[in-house]
């Protein structure tokens, strides 16, 4: 009786510490986003264009080179938290689906033997195919989804439940892309700033 109630606490905690860490993530997200974009207003000159020109004409003026990479860095931040910003998109509404199968699941196959498989993550899923399955959702018309009809016969065999193995994938490699978007989008907001003075001083 111990156990169970433990189990179900450290349960409800991880609930509240994930949220609250998604919520954060937004927040972050959210302000660096805003930061960035103002950051890139005060830096940018309009005579960057004719900057750049001048670093191929004349040589190399290396106050010039980091006062381009610090452009450069912005725009990457900005790209990253746009990124960051659709792949949780894309992942809520795919965890929406995961748990309106398990819920469908649940009270269509109730007292069946039935069960919803399990993912289990693969480093060879993360090594290859991560980097092209926000890209793949984006220029797909329709989202992989399971319907009312594919609940009703999904089970252990059935080709469905590939399907559903398909959505816990996705669902696993976005939330991996959406932190490693963020902590490249601070990683460039970060080193920005600090080209930017750097040639000043220069």
């Amino acid at each position: 009786m111990e156990t169970d109630y433990k189990t179900r606490e450290y349960k409800e905690r991880y609930s509240r510490w994930q949220d609250a860490a998604i919520t954060q993530l937004g927040y972050s997200n959210n302000l660096i986003l805003l930061l960035a974009t103002g950051l890139l207003g005060f830096v940018f000159e309009k005579k960057t264009y004719f900057k750049i020109l001048n670093v191929f004409q004349s040589g190399i003026d290396w106050s010039t080179v980091l006062y381009i990479f610090a452009i450069l860095s912005l725009f990457s931040s900005i790209m990253f938290g746009l990124l960051v910003t659709i792949s949780r998109l894309y992942n809520f509404r795919i965890d929406r689906n995961i748990v309106l199968t398990r819920k469908r699941f649940h009270k269509t196959h109730n007292n069946s033997e039935n069960k919803l498989p399990k993912f289990h993550a693969k480093s060879h899923l993360r090594n290859k195919k991560k980097c092209f399955v926000l890209f793949k959702l984006v220029l797909t018309k329709d989202l992989p989804t399971i319907s009312d009809e594919e609940v009703a016969d999904l089970n252990t065999v059935c080709p469905h439940c590939s399907k559903f193995s398909n959505l816990l994938e996705i669902s696993y490699v976005l939330g991996i892309l959406t932190w490693r978007y963020h902590k490249r989008q601070l990683f460039f907001f970060v080193i920005s700033p600090i080209l930017y003075f750097i040639s000043i001083l220069a």
